[in-house]
């Protein structure tokens, strides 16, 4: 019952905020292509809080994290997309919508079907002691210490070895925030090593949201409500509001800490979280009463958070009529980018799928990508690529890969290995940005660390017989 006041709620929500909005000025069709896209984004999720099983909600957050994307800047009729004729904009948001339904009809054909890859490894499931608190402790004490030191800029110059504590620090503080944030909605932790956890993942937010990035905290929220909601079967939606709220106001005046901080060069100056803050806030509250947004933010829009659709409709628009299919260069890159860079000394850089796209179809230059990485999507990667083909195969690529976390917290307790590393991928359900071979990648990375991090923490599961059927002595592991 209370799922369902929350669907509703947020529906309703989501209807009054956007009553004013232009696109229910524009044509039947584009309407109808808008319905359709958000229908795709909500259902997995809907489909999600009505089910008896709770897994993660790995791809259910993928498809949500589309309506900000892909369908938002629709909504909100943003000049650079509605710059693009009516018929690009159709194609791109049939394109959208092909991309999500061929992820969403193989993601639940695996689901239904009782797919659950790697649930029966031994290795996805060793067990996490009860008593490893201590552990997770250290995990998270490593992660606010790594953000403090990098945001204050004391971290210590280690050359190509920065990226190993980076992968190390991410892997342990969403681990560790995964852990005592479920342990705090099965009531498992008592009421001050509780109130010790949060303490120390708000701080470890507002010290990563200082370097004027609001995306790194908001991630680690969502891994923390996720964890919350699962293990107490309820959503915590005054929480939810909350944080929301906060993220907003704060990027009310995100541009003016950017253009008042960014580009210092004293070491731990720039961004001293006791020093930035109270000058956001304050920024912040200036743009809300005055009824605006930071003008600094709107210039440099391009350069921090582009419109996916933006994009789509660019390549949309250009492909194949001006400029031909790429006919799969960003995927043939993709084998190089594994290949680490201590035995590849001119590796590329990491995101040259998103590098080659953005020259190709001159959203950047040969000069500006060295300095500044525009994302263009995953659904642009397809199309550019393979046009219509492309799409479906990719999309039902993405549906097949988010599948893996839902069968194997379907099939494993909590306390596994295979269940915490699941956890890892509610971060990366989020990236719609990269092309696919940076995603794979920093994905790869990140949960091969994670992955060593818990076997060294675990223990084999215990094999005990459970029944007899037929004579035969079936075990299972525990």
């Amino acid at each position: 019952m209370k799922n369902r006041i929350a669907i509703w709620a947020a529906i309703l929500g989501i209807v009054w905020t956007n009553r004013n909005s232009p696109l229910l000025e524009a044509n039947g069709i584009e309407m109808l292509v808008c319905a359709v896209l958000f229908f795709l984004c909500v259902y997995p999720a809907v489909r999600w809080l009505r089910s008896p099983q709770k897994p993660l909600p790995v791809f259910e957050l993928y498809c949500l994290v589309h309506l900000v994307y892909y369908l938002q800047p629709y909504i909100d009729g943003k000049p650079a997309l509605l710059a693009f004729p009516e018929s690009v904009r159709v194609v791109a948001g049939l394109a959208t919508i092909a991309f999500l339904a061929s992820a969403t009809l193989i993601f639940i054909a695996r689901d239904r079907g009782g797919q659950s890859t790697g649930s029966s490894n031994p290795i996805m499931r060793r067990e996490i002691p009860t008593g490893s608190d201590s552990w997770f402790s250290i995990g998270l004490g490593l992660w606010l210490a790594y953000n403090l030191a990098s945001t204050l800029g004391v971290f210590p110059d280690v050359g190509d070895w920065r990226n190993v504590f980076v992968t190390v620090s991410t892997a342990a503080g969403i681990l560790a925030t995964f852990h005592f944030f479920y342990a705090i909605g099965n009531r498992r932790l008592g009421g001050s090593a509780s109130a010790i956890a949060i303490v120390v993942v708000v701080i470890g937010v507002l010290i990563n949201a200082s370097s004027g990035y609001l995306i790194g905290g908001i991630l680690v929220l969502i891994v923390a409500l996720i964890a919350y909601t699962v293990a107490s079967k309820r959503l915590p939606i005054v929480t939810a509001v909350v944080c929301l709220t906060l993220a907003n106001f704060l990027h009310l005046g995100k541009g003016d800490m950017r253009a008042r901080f960014w580009g210092k060069t004293e070491a731990g100056a720039a961004f001293n979280p006791l020093v930035v803050f109270p000058f956001w806030v304050d920024a912040s509250w200036g743009r809300l009463v005055a009824g605006t947004t930071s003008g600094a933010s709107e210039r440099t829009s391009l350069v921090t958070r582009a419109s996916l659709a933006q994009m789509l409709a660019t390549v949309v628009d250009q492909t194949p009529d001006r400029l031909p299919y790429l006919a799969g260069q960003t995927f043939w890159q993709i084998p190089t980018l594994f290949v680490p860079r201590m035995l590849l000394r001119n590796k590329p850089n990491g995101n040259l799928p998103s590098e080659t796209m953005a020259i190709y179809y001159g959203v950047q230059s040969d000069e500006s990508v060295k300095s500044t990485s525009i994302g263009m999507g995953q659904i642009a990667e397809a199309w550019a690529n393979f046009g219509w083909i492309g799409i479906i195969v990719l999309g039902a690529f993405y549906g097949w890969l988010f599948s893996i976390p839902c069968g194997l917290t379907k099939s494993l307790a909590p306390s596994t290995l295979g269940y915490l590393l699941s956890a890892v991928s509610l971060v990366w359900a989020t990236d719609l940005e990269h092309g696919l071979g940076t995603f794979l990648v920093s994905l790869a990375q990140t949960v091969l660390m994670a992955g060593l991090l818990l076997y060294f923490v675990s223990k084999p599961a215990r094999i005990t017989p459970v029944r007899r059927v037929a004579g035969h002595a079936i075990v299972s592991a525990r």
